[in-house]
Formats: C-alpha cells, structure tokens, sequence
C-alpha cells in the first residue's frame, strides 16, 4: 500500500495550569479542551490560534471536545467562540448535582462560566455550535463494540453541515434513560427536548467510534464521578436554611449569589473537610489514523522550532528545515505508533481495568500521551506505563508556579525511569506534533 503523506500537526498549547490542544488532518480542525487558570495565559493562546487559523481557512473548527467543565479546561471557550465557528462540540453529560458541585471549587467565577454549568447545550447553542454530542457512560450489560456499523433506528442526521465526521457509530442512549435526562434538565429550566428534536442535541454512550473520512478515528471513554461523592454533597446542601426546593431544583441555586457563597463554605467546610480531592468526570480521547499500516514518519526532536519568543519543541513527521546544523535524530522504523492519547483530568486510579477494556488494542498503538490532572499523583498509575508500552512522549500540561505542586515528583520519577521522553507545557513553552 503507498504510504500516506496527508498535511497534519497538533499542538499542546503554552497555556500553563490548564489545557489547550488543537489539531488538523488534511482540512479538519479539531480541539480538546480550552483554557487556563490564568485567564489572560487562555486568551493569549485562544488568539494566536484564532488568527493563524483565519489566515489559512475559513476560521471553522469541525470538532470540540470538552474533557469535563473544570474553570481550568474551559476558560478559554469564550473567547473562541467569539472568533470562531464551532461545527460539533463533545462533552459528558454531568447531572445537575455535578454542575453545582463544580461551581463551589473555586470563587471568583466569570458570569458566562456558570451559565455553562446552569446549562452548557444552551450555551453552546447560544454561540452557534452546529450541533452539541453529549456523552454518557456505559452500564452494565452494554456490549463494549467498538466495531458496529450498524446505525439502524437511530435519529435524524448524523453530520452537520459539511463536517466530515460521522458520529453514527456511537451507540445511542436508551429511550427510558434519555426521557429522564430530559426531565430533570426540564425541572432545572432547560429545555433539550427541543433541541434534541431539532437536530442540535445528540446524546450518546461512550461505546463507539468516529472517524474523519477514511483517514482518521477517534474513540472516547467517559470516567463518571463517585454517587458516594454527589450524596455527601446533597447532604452538605441540605443543611442550608431556607432552601426546599435544593433537591428537585439544584441549579436554581446558582441564580442566588448569597446561597453560592453558603455553597461553597459548605463545599470548604463540610465536605473537603478530611479529604484532598475529588474525583470528577472526564472524557478521554484517542485519536490516530484508521490504517497506520499505511504509514511512514520520521520521528525527532528538534530544539530548532520556536517563534514569538515562546520555545516550541517539535516531533515531527519531516526533517528540520535547518538541515545539518539540527540536532534532530530520525528514526526511519515504520512500525512506530501514531495515535495520542488525552487523558484530560481523569483518575487512572478508578477502574483502571474498564478504562483498558474500552481502549484496548489502542493503548498499544499511542506514540503521545497526556499525563492526567497535569501530573497529579492521585490521579497517576504506573501501570499506564507497560499498557503504553509504544508510547514515545509523555506531556504534562501544568504552570510554572502553581499551588498544587504539579506536576508531582513521584509522577517525573516514573516517567523519567520509563526512558521515554517526557514534555512539561507550560507558559512558555509549547509541543507541536507535525
């Protein structure tokens, strides 16, 4: 089979304590995850995309995928949308509880930010996303077929617009459990039956893949967040005076600014008391290309690559421009891995064993991997280390400074005894896989 040479690069963006990554595969443009912990470090990177991206193109982005709703992994969506147009957007579906929860992490929220959390398809909608993909867990009994091309008495269209990805193969929700994500969103005041019926809603299990023509697939894998955790919490709320409706309506209690300061002393005071973390959904995503077979890359790494006075470390699929001068060292097998694995802020701790079933062969087929929750320890397991045993670059994504301590030194101790290379994003620099 002639080997493939289509035009592609993905970058893990110098956004510092948060995550920003974007991609392209001959005239597809996608995204995972969009923000910062410093809001101006999230705007920066949104902007140089943004205009890179309109110099080349129409300015379209086919595909968003939102790991979880975390202020860190979003806070860039905004000004996106502002400059943009988004065709499909992925995220998890949280409960109502779950997004209430995520408002008590931290203060000082934007107003636009908890209007995503009251109502995130709203929000999308509101800034013209085509058509927004929310994405369930499975449960017990679903048969874990990653292979169905069977799409028939599934509803309406799977494509949008001109978007070349064909969302079919992912395995639809059941009605009865459909029916009752629609009506607790109605109890909340969000009407996604009708969106759903327009054609601007879809909602899916995580059993499934999508692919980008013949070229590309993706596969994804929603981490649910503990029940034991959402009970704590409601009975955290329900000690809150004067608030009888909390339990059918949980998110009208964002619209009042004196119960959210209760809530999230609440959250400070009762339930983080004792613990150190909590553990919320997140989607994880690996993408690659559907025959690698077909493939041939010169792999490196080249110091050489940097522009605006941010270093850029490039993995590329071609030869320095700076030839001989380069230290750049290629590596010609044609049995190297292509797919990247992002992992968002998910726990490799919580049922380690479902998330290598759902992946399976393709944890041995990643080349790139993004270490989980910016090189947590609690989020960490070692054993992802033989399962990806192809991977060659391991990435953090994490700030310079930041409060949390990441990424943690038994994390770089695993990583940097693995003999792979290992990558630290941050504010001033940047990965580009080319």
């Amino acid at each position: 089979m002639p080997q493939q040479r289509i035009d592609c690069e993905f970058c893990f963006h110098n956004v510092g304590q948060g995550l920003f990554y974007t991609g392209y595969v001959a005239d597809f443009r996608f995204i995972y995850d969009c923000g910062s912990q410093i809001g101006a470090c999230a705007e920066k990177a949104v902007l140089n995309y943004c205009s890179a991206i309109q110099g080349n193109s129409s300015g379209k982005v086919s595909l968003l995928v939102l790991s979880h709703l975390h202020h860190d992994h979003v806070s860039g969506l905004k000004a996106l949308f502002e400059r943009v147009t988004v065709e499909v957007a992925v995220l998890p579906y949280l409960r109502p509880w779950e997004r209430l929860l995520l408002a008590c992490v931290v203060t000082g929220y934007s107003p636009w930010y908890l209007d995503m959390l009251r109502d995130p398809v709203g929000f999308l909608s509101k800034y013209k996303v085509g058509r927004v993909v929310l994405i369930t867990h499975g449960w017990r009994g679903e048969p874990n077929d990653r292979h169905s091309t069977d799409s028939a008495g599934r509803s309406g269209p799977d494509k949008v617009g001109d978007t070349p990805v064909d969302m079919s193969e992912l395995a639809d929700l059941d009605e009865d459990r459909l029916n009752k994500i629609f009506q607790k969103e109605e109890e909340n005041g969000n009407d996604w039956r009708r969106l759903y019926r327009d054609g601007k809603l879809m909602v899916k299990t995580h059993y499934g893949i999508f692919r980008l023509r013949k070229l590309w697939e993706f596969v994804i894998y929603n981490q649910p967040v503990s029940d034991d955790w959402i009970e704590d919490f409601r009975n955290c709320v329900s000690q809150l005076a004067a608030r009888t409706d909390y339990n059918k309506f949980p998110l009208r209690l964002l619209k009042d600014s004196n119960c959210l300061k209760e809530l999230r002393r609440c959250y400070r005071e009762d339930l983080m008391k004792g613990r150190k973390d909590l553990n919320f959904t997140s989607l994880a995503l690996w993408h690659g290309p559907i025959n690698p077979d077909g493939w041939k890359m010169e792999w490196g790494h080249c110091p050489c690559y940097a522009s605006d006075a941010t270093s850029r470390i490039k993995f590329a699929l071609k030869a320095c421009s700076m030839g001989g001068g380069c230290s750049f060292v290629a590596d010609l097998s044609r049995n190297l891995s292509f797919g990247q694995l992002l992992t968002g802020d998910m726990n490799l701790n919580n049922n380690y064993e479902g998330f290598k079933k759902h992946f399976g062969t393709k944890l041995e087929s990643t080349a790139v991997c993004l270490v989980p929750h910016h090189g947590s320890a609690r989020n960490w397991n070692n054993n992802i280390l033989k399962d990806l045993r192809s991977c060659k670059v391991w990435v953090i994504s994490a700030g310079l400074e930041n409060r949390y301590y990441h990424p943690h030194k038994q994390v770089l101790r695993d990583l940097l005894q693995s003999g792979q290379a290992l990558c630290w994003v941050h504010e001033k620099l940047c990965l580009v896989i080319k």
